[in-house]
């Protein structure tokens, strides 16, 4: 039979291919149809090895699993592909063999259970051999790193956290709790939140929160939350990451204050051109790199950056040369070899007929040494302030607009001009002006570098009346002439927009993954004209039973079934609930003119039904599907010719 299997599978190659790359649409993969069918095509071949009997078949599907391990993917990709393909192979029998449905669905199910324990296999061996190096890097990462259990009690944490707590390392953090650390006195907010994100069973990621200390002084955290999973995908505790950025907050605005007012720039400065070669950096980034100024101009960006493939550069400036504005995350390369992760701020220009990329590099690991002086005449501060990626303005005390730069004009529909001496009130709503005077007032009584409007949404207005949604961060100088206010400026109406499509999509993925659950745990399958079978399979509960009773008339319905075919080989466990759930469903059946044969009840099943004394006298059975599939055809005056 497994011949059969596999040959039939060899037919079927291109159409279960197909059915693959409607799935993976269906869950949001926009990959090219043929990178999608190239990354199948391996898993496909093994599959059919291992319906085969081939002896080589765990050993190849190990290698393969090692390799896109390897690639850096998740498990879950390999999951979500097995699960997929499965899926894809089962629609195709259901439609087209039915008469083999069955018995082919089984050897099928045997070797995904085979790849699923392969897979358990190598992703163990390979979390094993790298446990000593991951317990390493989290010691080394300049983050926070805690472990709780679903009780909340802390299993472990790296050594910046167990360190903060008061403790030597992440061992002494075993069996605490919240209450027995330094921040006992916020202990029951912390851990609401810690089960909350359990409950809900979704990551927190990146979540930026401030705050007052009762000192005075404000502190700005990243955190992440993670819910830990068995290979069950059962919630068994909770990952935590915390960052205190408050550092890199100030930093960040003092590298706004500092392109505004000349002194210096923290951050590594690049001017490249369109061939990708590095005209010219800053001397922090010459300090960075290890290179001299000379053997900077030698290089290109892919000598600095590691990550970023040549061939993929073409595209990369035309995007940049459309989009004006980009900002990525990827990993700079010291002339020692030595790497480290940098968010890059790209801004293209063009000036006396040429084409450039002025990119701002951040080193993210070393947030709190960020701000780096760097001395630059007026014409190269005129530069960064025209082509930074977000809108500046300038305020002095009176409310009075001192200076805007280009992005700021193309956001508004001003000219500079235009905006020049007027009142800050010009870029607000008509109803948000009388008050603004006061806010103005108050910040220069207590100027100090923050977000503007926090727990609120911030609306501004264009020359043209209408509104959009923008966050405004606040930064303070003070001269000896003047003291004044920068505001930067970023219009959130496509984050907003994308926000809601997100959403949007997720609702219809959700929507279609319990449409197809709920198809794939109650099938009919049509055997001839006036005859369908049931195959019921695992426990049936009271949704289940409804799910049922609703298919199977449905069913009756379509197909014009005379009689249905209710095989129970797959049901496992039968108790009084389970046979009152039949029951209905027969006598449902019967009002709609239909003849049920129960078929498959095992000697384990019937044991059950004398011992609980359960009352089938009523129903119609026999011993296993083919001999139900004769009784019906005899019924309908119907014989099976060889």
């Amino acid at each position: 039979m497994s011949k059969l299997f596999t040959e039939w599978l060899e037919t079927k190659h291109q159409q279960i291919i197909d059915n693959y790359i409607v799935f993976r649409r269906e869950i949001g993969d926009q990959r090219p149809a043929k990178e999608i069918e190239n990354s199948l095509v391996p898993a496909i071949l093994l599959i059919r090895q291992g319906i085969a009997g081939d002896a080589e078949f765990e050993t190849n599907f190990k290698k393969l699993l090692y390799r896109i391990i390897g690639r850096g993917l998740p498990i879950r990709v390999m999951e979500e592909a097995s699960f997929l393909t499965y899926k894809s192979i089962q629609q195709i029998l259901l439609a087209e063999e039915p008469s083999q449905a069955l018995l082919w669905s089984a050897e099928l199910g045997e070797i995904m259970l085979i790849i699923s324990q392969l897979v358990t296999e190598v992703v163990t061996t390979t979390l094993e051999q790298n446990q000593s190096r991951e317990r390493t890097l989290l010691d080394l990462l300049p983050v926070q790193v805690f472990w709780k259990d679903s009780n909340l009690v802390y299993l472990g944490g790296n050594k910046q956290f167990a360190q903060r707590t008061g403790f030597s390392s992440g061992a002494e953090l075993v069996g605490k709790r919240d209450d027995d650390m330094v921040w006992s006195d916020r202990a029951e907010a912390y851990q609401a939140d810690d089960r909350a994100v359990m409950e809900a069973g979704e990551s927190r990621i990146n979540l930026i929160t401030c705050s007052v200390l009762p000192n005075g002084t404000t502190l700005w955290v990243r955190s992440s939350k993670i819910p830990l999973r068995n290979e069950r995908q059962e919630i068994f505790g909770l990952l935590g990451i915390y960052e205190d950025i408050t550092a890199q907050k100030e930093a960040e605005q003092a590298l706004q204050l500092a392109q505004a007012s000349l002194d210096a720039t923290a951050d590594n400065l690049y001017w490249i051109n369109e061939k990708a070669e590095i005209l010219q950096v800053n001397q922090a980034a010459c300090q960075k790199l290890g290179y001299t100024p000379k053997e900077v101009e030698q290089l290109t960006v892919f000598d600095v950056d590691p990550l970023f493939p040549p061939e993929a550069w073409p595209n990369h400036w035309q995007n940049l040369r459309e989009n004006k504005h980009l900002m990525i995350e990827t990993a700079h390369q010291t002339k020692a070899g030595d790497t480290y992760p940098v968010e890059v701020r790209l801004t293209y220009f063009e000036f006396d007929g040429m084409a450039y990329n002025f990119a701002v590099a951040h080193d993210i690991t070393e947030r709190r040494e960020a701000t780096v002086k760097l001395e630059e005449n007026n014409a190269m501060y005129k530069a960064l302030l025209e082509f930074a990626s977000t809108g500046l303005v300038m305020v002095e005390s009176s409310g009075k607009i001192d200076m805007v730069n280009q992005q700021l004009t193309e956001m508004f529909g001003y000219t500079a001009d235009e905006l020049q001496g007027q009142s800050i009130n010009i870029l607000l709503p008509e109803r948000f002006r009388a008050g603004h005077g006061q806010f103005i007032s108050s910040y220069f009584t207590n100027p100090t570098p923050r977000l503007m409007g926090k727990g609120r949404e911030l609306v501004a207005c264009r020359k043209d009346g209408s509104e959009f949604p923008v966050e405004i961060s606040l930064s303070f100088a003070k001269t000896s002439t003047k003291a004044v206010a920068l505001a930067s400026m970023v219009d959130l109406t496509h984050r907003k927009q994308v926000e809601a499509e997100q959403k949007r999509l997720q609702q219809e993925v959700i929507a279609a993954q319990q449409r197809v659950i709920q198809e794939l745990s109650v099938p009919i399958i049509p055997v001839m004209d006036g005859i369908i079978v049931m195959p019921l399979i695992g426990s049936i509960d009271s949704m289940r039973a409804r799910d049922l009773m609703r298919t199977m008339l449905q069913g009756i319905s379509d197909h014009r079934a005379k009689i249905v075919i209710m095989d129970i080989t797959g049901v496992l466990i039968v108790d009084t609930g389970v046979a009152s759930h039949l029951d209905k469903t027969i006598q449902a059946a019967r009002l709609k003119g239909a003849r049920t044969i129960v078929t498959g009840i095992s000697d384990a099943v019937a044991e059950t039904v004398i011992e609980l004394g359960i009352d089938w006298s009523n129903l119609e059975t026999v011993r296993d599907l083919q001999t139900g599939l004769m009784v019906a055809l005899d019924s309908l005056g119907m014989t099976l010719n060889r």
